[in-house]
């Protein structure tokens, strides 16, 4: 998935993401832009915050974001903001320099190579998966039993068969009692 991603330039897509940030569910649909050298990224707010937009270009404007509000806070103007920030973070899991489907692969790789020392770990996969209309492979990885190791219950990666591109990944954390469903920590399409 990493090397179908770095063959391309950049790429635009629909992002929806459901996340757990704090004790808050936050769910957003953004139109996005990544371009990968030099690391880009272009956000423009469908929901919440319609007309919002952001951009980051690593090694511009200090390394911050530049923020566009829409609507009467547009009258601020164009806001400099740091991407680790209390401000940036306030509806985020991660910061923007994490953004996209290269970065998030690297992470899931590296938190299942991390997981595999440990043994714990059933894996599973499912050929017959769809995201929408398109067909999918889906990788799942899955501990039974909570441990400071295993941050997530279960891992969920959706694959596009025509591109071999990752287009929906979903991280669960253990169920707070037995029998009930794992609560969705990430959902990102």
């Amino acid at each position: 998935c990493v090397e179908n991603v770095q063959k391309l330039p950049g790429y635009e897509c629909l992002f929806v993401k459901k996340e757990v940030v704090g004790r808050q569910t936050i769910s957003q649909t953004i139109k996005m832009k990544i371009r990968h050298d030099p690391f880009s990224v272009y956000m423009n707010f469908v929901n919440p915050h319609a007309g919002r937009e952001v951009i980051y270009v690593e090694g511009r404007n200090k390394n911050n974001l530049l923020v566009h509000e829409a609507g009467f806070a547009s009258l601020i103007g164009t806001l400099e903001v740091a991407p680790a920030s209390s401000q940036a973070m306030a509806e985020n899991r991660y910061p923007i320099t994490k953004a996209g489907i290269q970065k998030m692969m690297e992470a899931v790789i590296e938190q299942w190579e991390e997981e595999t020392k440990y043994g714990e770990t059933e894996v599973k996969y499912f050929e017959d998966a769809k995201v929408g209309e398109m067909k999918c492979r889906v990788i799942e990885s899955t501990h039974p039993q909570p441990r400071k190791q295993f941050k997530y219950h279960i891992t969920r990666i959706w694959i596009d068969e025509k591109t071999g591109l990752p287009v929906r990944a979903q991280q669960f954390g253990f169920p707070v009692k037995s029998g009930a469903s794992p609560p969705v920590i990430e959902d990102y399409t």
